[in-house]
C-alpha cells in the first residue's frame, strides 16, 4: 500500500503526485532527464556555484534591480 501524495505534500520519490498523477507531459520527459543529468554532473562546478551565489545575491528575497531598458 502507498502513501499517497497530494500537490501540497509534493512529489513521491519518483516524482510523482498520487497513484494517478504524472510527472510532465511525455513531449517533456527526455529534456527534464537530461537537465537532470547535466545538473547532477555540474551540481559541484565552480562556476556554477558562483553564477548561482550571484543570482541569489541580486535577486532571491528582494526586489530585482532596476535595469534601464533603451529602445
Amino acid at each position: 500500500m502507498s502513501t499517497a501524495t497530494t500537490l501540497r505534500q509534493g512529489p513521491d520519490i519518483n516524482g510523482f503526485f498520487g497513484h494517478f498523477g504524472g510527472v510532465f507531459a511525455e513531449t517533456l520527459m527526455p529534456l527534464v532527464l537530461e537537465l537532470q543529468e547535466e545538473m547532477q554532473g555540474r551540481a559541484n562546478s565552480k562556476d556554477l556555484l558562483m553564477r548561482m551565489d550571484a543570482l541569489r545575491r541580486d535577486f532571491v528575497g528582494r526586489k530585482a534591480r532596476c535595469i534601464l531598458a533603451e529602445r
